[in-house]
């Protein structure tokens, strides 16, 4: 069975040419841009921007629009003669240090570093225990970060599963 894909046809070499600027202003050359996860093919990138071929796995495509920045069906979008569309709020940001070759992922919500909330607030919660050592303050702090990220995945793994069965009903 063959994967689902989007032809991008008589746009490639629009397309190919708006991924190339994309990476560029990220400041990233092609072999960094393939290697930054979620990971890509190098040759797949090389392909694309300069419009060795015209069709791509939706998956590919899905990868790439997030590594770009770009909203989820910006590659259908361009394919038709239109534009991509940025992430006004991405939950996760992603800076590639070009010198020490270090991502750093940054888990943001309207302008707010989400971890860096949660750290904050427990934090602050365990401060106020003067019954408790530094190092027991920082071990509670990392099950807490912990915890909270466990519950997250949880969240997410359910609400999967429920939709999974509600789309099962159709």
């Amino acid at each position: 069975m063959p994967r689902p894909s989007t032809d991008l046809g008589a746009y490639i070499a629009d397309v190919g040419e708006a991924v190339r600027k994309r990476r560029e202003a990220l400041g990233l050359d092609r072999a960094q841009f393939a290697r930054m996860q979620p990971s890509i093919s190098y040759r797949l990138l090389q392909a694309m921007e300069l419009g060795e071929r015209t069709r791509y796995s939706d998956f590919a495509l899905a990868k790439l629009e997030r590594k770009l920045g770009w909203e989820s069906g910006s590659f259908r979008r361009m394919a038709g003669g239109g534009e991509p569309k940025a992430v006004e709020d991405r939950l996760i940001a992603a800076e590639y240090d070009r010198g020490s070759r270090v991502e750093t992922r940054h888990y943001r919500r309207q302008g707010v570093n989400l971890v860096q909330r949660i750290y904050d607030d427990v934090s602050a919660d365990l401060t106020a225990d003067d019954d408790l050592t530094l190092a027991e303050r920082e071990a509670l702090l990392e099950k807490a970060l912990e915890v909270a990220r466990s519950q997250a995945l949880m969240i997410i793994h359910t609400e999967r599963r429920h939709r999974r069965r509600l789309r099962g009903n159709d």
